[in-house]
């Protein structure tokens, strides 16, 4: 695991997300001390073609483009 956030807290639980390698997850912590993934996304792909559009000597073979995020900083606007 990379990375821990506590996020909001509502009526359910709390909510707490996990950066692992190359996967986003959020989970909800339920007061009884239930646990259930709410969300789990895979997102290596959109990076790697980000990385590809900007830079042009990005070779296009996926092994040569290993990407490890061990930070994420995400806002939120209203």
């Amino acid at each position: 695991m990379s990375s821990l956030a506590c996020g909001a807290e509502t009526e359910l639980g709390r909510e707490v997300w996990a950066l692992v390698d190359t996967r986003l997850q959020k989970w909800r912590m339920a007061v009884e001390g239930l646990e259930e993934v709410v969300l789990d996304e895979e997102f290596a792909g959109e990076i790697r073609q980000a990385i590809r559009n900007t830079f042009s000597s990005v070779s296009p073979d996926n092994s040569t483009l290993d990407i490890e995020l061990l930070d994420l900083n995400v806002a939120r606007y209203a």
